[in-house]
């Protein structure tokens, strides 16, 4: 049997005449026709990197799409997809692609070919290439289907002006028109094209239109900054000196105000769906009666009824005495932190939103959104209704597996729609309904196409008079196509998908107005008219008119707060009938205006990098998945800033180099917040090359981070002299800079020192002069004040430290910095360990805790176990927990931190009496310390063994070690550490070991 592939438009493989059903996942889709249309072979790891991020198994992921390809396209006689372990490749074998059909019938003579026939494959040949499918996040492969976009474009565009000279030359302008009018929708910033069809339009007695052409084009032009040349305007008036009088045209008749829509919307019972409607009303039963949680996922394709069923839900759920908050999510905003939630707690009129403020910690977020959630749950039932969940964001994804297991003991209903294919690429919400299944929290919905009965009494109440015997066959069960085929069919329209339809319904709307509905669709869930204004360069007056117009189509429908299209496939439509061009064009135009507005805006961060990706524009890309970035690292959102940073290094290689260099880094600190690095010498050896490079470009601030990033990379690994060098450099460049760059160099290079506890005198100065810097430039970096408090701690200045440690904590979680937020935290912690108060030391642990298990992997989280383990026994508790936690300590490789749970938890040993552990871990912290050359942590490792060689009797070995405590510069060593010394070798001791050395 035949096999075709229409990859033009929807996407569709048949066999037979029959229709298979395609894979669920959008890359599997993809996949496929970057095989399909390119006749060479691909590696298996290029593919991988194509298509998967590393965390998704990319190799077996990629095995997993080919075994779904080739259910598609081989047979028992035709193997078409051809791999072994190394290649992939596709060979058509007698298969019908429309892609490479339209590429050898441009490519040959077509003058040679009848004009029907090229008629016929201008019809056959509409809609763009992987329609729905754009995967922007995956740039390489984005890049590659613009780049065939652009070439289908063009050979189509080639096809069209064949029909249109060939019609025009035969005199039959009329059946030129249409073909000229898809030309300028095609090519929209061609002069010529334009030209040609006000021409048309003008010879066609259609003088109105013409006008608006005429604008339309002039606007077009400016939009991508060109100047018009007289081309438009003689095409509507006639060439100079042409010797004859413009034509009367006769203008069409203004249409009468229509006050309502075309079609309206009476409020109706739900049609259909017994079945569910039925679950719903035992489920909600259920959660009242038992008082428990139930989570309700309802699965189906486009256009099925999932919203309406919703809706029918809320209203049950009402009647019922339930609460309810609803959202739905957006394709543009799989990156807006935790949007669900924000979205519909918003609606509590009462809840304040300023605790969902981006400073606040991702652990945090989660407690307050449940929180609200048991406010209301106090007062009565709630549900929740969480539309398009195909496209939820990460975080909401989290927060709703933790609101769910967090009350599953309340009467809460969650009730989730979702597309069913779009579904299987959202990594985090296959992962947390897998939770949700494995809690026995998920009950689970297919919605199946209406029966026959049903699409009747929908178009009868929706659209009577319309045929609906005849359109139960067309629409195949689902109703939204029902009843747009049922409008049409009333109102004069043809078309047998809801592409056309929709399109039908815009080519009645006049030119200018289609050109604000345009604009709507690409800004849409957020339409507002002010935006459309910016965008459209049309009067709010005019925006408004189109707007009503789009109403009386059915297009759009008014809510509260502004406008909405009746259904996101409409507005998908819509945007579907844009040129590639025209798309980029548009998308750069809202990426730029949010970039200026809005960048760092929680609900505009998302569509800021969603428009900039689609743009065209890669520097523009770049810097929105930068600012998008540092919004999600602030929500602990590290997967998706990791995912963003990722993407924004894919890009930086083909801008110039200077701003490959500064990106370049700014991305990498963001990927260094959000994740840890395989390689760590790699990456700290490659940001240092960054730094000089920005050096000799003279950006002094990405030079310091840069060399920053890399110390503090290698300060984490160990590596504290190499460490000292990074900032040392970081501190010279910025003496170069401005001042403010000179303030951020000091202090950083400061807090390098203090942290490393080298040159603590020069690290005093550096700082005083930091703050003197700073206090003319009316800045407070938090290194500055985090700094001055690890010195304070280090002169046992404990109450001037603390003061400062709080403010530099304060100050870095307002700037979102949490690596530096958990290390002054942890300086904190320390302090009151070592003062004694071992209450405030546990307070600070849990906050540590926090911290340190929304950071990515690394030692802070065991750190944080670790130190809330000592402060447990500190506190007369057990050491339970403690030697795991050690162990994950050690895995992590912090050796810093190592030497400090060592020593301290060897000092518990000898108060328990217990010398041979503390022997151990005093051993072991002892070579840590000499390792990184720590003067305070060799100390008190020294004095933990001399004490416990002497009451073991080695005298020798004891004064040995005593010797080498007491040796230490005394600046050098932190002041409390030489009490605690004191304290621990007794005078008999010191005594026996001077006899025995005697």
């Amino acid at each position: 049997m035949d096999l075709y592939l229409h990859f033009l438009g929807d996407m569709k493989v048949m066999r037979g005449g029959k229709v298979l059903a395609l894979p669920p996942s959008r890359k599997t889709r993809a996949l496929l026709v970057y095989l399909a249309i390119q006749d060479r072979a691909f590696h298996r790891q290029s593919l991988c990197e194509l298509l998967w991020e590393i965390p998704d198994d990319p190799r077996g992921s990629l095995r997993w799409s080919l075994s779904k390809i080739r259910n598609l396209v081989d047979s028992q006689h035709d193997t078409r997809i051809l791999a072994d372990r190394n290649q992939v490749r596709f060979t058509p074998a007698g298969a019908h692609i429309d892609v490479l059909e339209l590429y050898r019938l441009v490519e040959g003579d077509l003058s040679d070919q009848p004009l029907d026939a090229l008629e016929h494959a201008a019809s056959s040949f509409q809609g763009n290439l992987l329609e729905g499918l754009e995967l922007p996040n995956f740039h390489h492969f984005h890049a590659w289907c613009v780049s065939e976009r652009d070439r289908i474009n063009e050979a189509r565009s080639t096809l069209l002006q064949e029909i249109v000279d060939r019609r025009s030359q035969a005199d039959e302008l009329a059946r030129a028109l249409p073909y000229a009018r898809t030309l300028a929708v095609s090519s929209p910033y061609d002069e010529s094209k334009r030209a040609q069809l006000i021409r048309l339009l003008v010879a066609n007695g259609l003088g109105d239109e013409a006008e608006q052409q005429y604008r339309l084009g002039n606007r077009l032009l400016k939009e991508v900054g060109v100047e018009s040349s007289p081309a438009l305007v003689q095409a509507l008036h006639g060439a100079p000196g042409a010797g004859r009088q413009r034509p009367e045209v006769p203008r069409s008749p203004e249409p009468e105000p229509v006050a309502e829509p075309m079609f309206p919307r009476p409020r109706t019972q739900l049609v259909g769906r017994d079945d569910e409607i039925s679950q719903f009303s035992t489920a909600i039963r259920t959660s009242v009666d038992q008082s428990c949680a139930m989570v309700i996922l309802m699965r189906g394709e486009p256009g099925i009824g999932k919203s309406t069923l919703l809706k029918e839900a809320a209203r049950l759920t009402t009647e019922t005495g339930f609460a309810s908050l609803s959202a739905a999510a957006f394709e543009a905003e799989t990156l807006r932190p935790f949007a669900l939630w924000l979205d519909a707690l918003r609606q509590n009129k009462g809840e304040g939103n300023a605790a969902f403020a981006p400073a606040t910690s991702r652990e945090q977020l989660l407690e307050q959104i449940n929180t609200a959630v048991q406010a209301q749950l106090t007062q009565k039932p709630l549900a929740l209704f969480f539309d398009d969940v195909q496209w939820s964001d990460e975080s909401s994804a989290e927060a709703l597996h933790y609101v769910a297991r967090m009350n599953r003991d309340r009467p809460l209903m969650i009730l989730l729609a979702s597309r069913e294919a779009e579904l299987e690429d959202n990594r985090a919400m296959q992962r947390v309904l897998r939770g949700l299944r494995h809690d026995r929290l998920l009950y689970e919905q297919r919605l199946k196409p209406l029966a026959d009965a049903d699409v009747r009494r929908i178009i009868e109440q929706r659209a009577p008079g319309a045929d609906s015997d005849e359109l139960c066959q067309r629409c195949r069960g689902n109703p939204l196509l029902a009843v747009e085929l049922a409008r049409a069919e009333l109102s004069g329209g043809a078309g047998g998908s809801l592409q056309e339809l929709v399109l039908d319904r815009m080519s009645r709307i006049d030119v200018d107005e289609a050109e604000v509905i345009r604009w709507a669709a690409l800004l849409a869930p957020r339409i507002s008219i002010e935006r459309l204004c910016q965008l459209s360069g049309q009067s709010a007056l005019d925006a408004g008119t189109a707007l009503e117009t789009a109403e009386r189509q059915s297009l759009i429908q008014t809510r509260a707060g502004g406008f909405e299209f009746v259904h996101n496939l409409i507005a998908r439509s819509i945007y579907n009938a844009l040129s590639p061009t025209r798309r980029a064009v548009m998308h750069r135009h809202i990426a730029l205006l949010l970039e200026q507005e809005s960048a760092i805006d929680l609900d505009y961060a998302s569509d800021l990098a969603h428009h900039a990706s689609l743009s065209g524009d890669t520097a523009l890309a770049v810097r929105a998945c930068i600012s998008a970035g540092r919004l999600c690292a602030r929500f602990f959102a590290n997967e998706d800033a990791r995912q963003l940073a990722t993407r924004g290094l894919q890009m930086v290689e083909s801008l110039s180099e200077v701003d490959r260099v500064c990106y370049s880094i700014e991305l990498n600190d963001i990927l260094l917040s959000a994740t840890c690095v395989d390689d760590w010498e790699k990456a700290s050896d490659q940001l240092v090359v960054l730094a000089e490079h920005a050096l000799e470009y003279d950006a002094i601030d990405h030079a310091r981070r840069g060399y920053q990033l890399a110390s503090n990379l290698r300060w984490s690994h160990g590596q504290g002299i190499q460490a000292w060098e990074s900032m040392e450099q970081a501190e010279r460049a910025t003496r170069s800079g401005t001042e403010r760059e000179a303030v951020s160099g000091l202090a950083e290079a400061a807090r390098c020192l203090a942290l490393l506890e080298r040159d603590l005198p020069q690290a005093d100065a550096m700082l005083m002069e930091a703050s003197a810097l700073a206090e003319r430039s009316r800045m407070r970096p938090p290194a500055i004040p985090a700094s001055l408090g690890m010195l304070r701690f280090h002169e046992h200045r404990f109450d001037d430290a603390r003061a400062l440690l709080r403010e530099g904590k304060a100050l870095y979680r307002k700037e979102g910095m949490r690596h530096g937020e958990f290390q002054t935290l942890e300086y904190l912690a320390m302090l009151e360990y070592e003062s004694g108060n071992y209450v405030a030391a546990s307070a600070c642990c849990e906050e540590l805790l926090q911290l340190g298990e929304k950071l990515p992997e690394g030692s802070e989280a065991p750190f944080a176990r670790c130190f809330a383990a000592l402060c447990q026994i500190a506190l007369g508790g057990s050491d339970v927990g403690l030697n795991e936690a050690i162990e994950q300590l050690r895995q992590a490789d912090a050796k810093f931190r190592l030497a400090y749970v060592l020593t301290r938890s060897a000092f518990q040993s000898i108060e328990r009496g217990d010398c041979a552990s503390a022997s151990a871990r005093g051993q072991e912290a002892l070579g840590y310390a000499n390792l990184l050359d720590r003067p305070t942590e060799r100390t008190l490792a020294n004095a933990v063994l001399a004490y416990c060689l002497a009451q073991k009797g080695d005298m020798d070995a004891s004064k040995s070690h005593r010797d080498a405590a007491l040796s230490e510069t005394p600046h050098a060593v932190a002041q409390w550490a030489l009490e605690r010394i004191e304290q621990l070798i007794p005078d008999e001791c010191n005594a026996g070991c001077d006899t025995a050395g005697g």
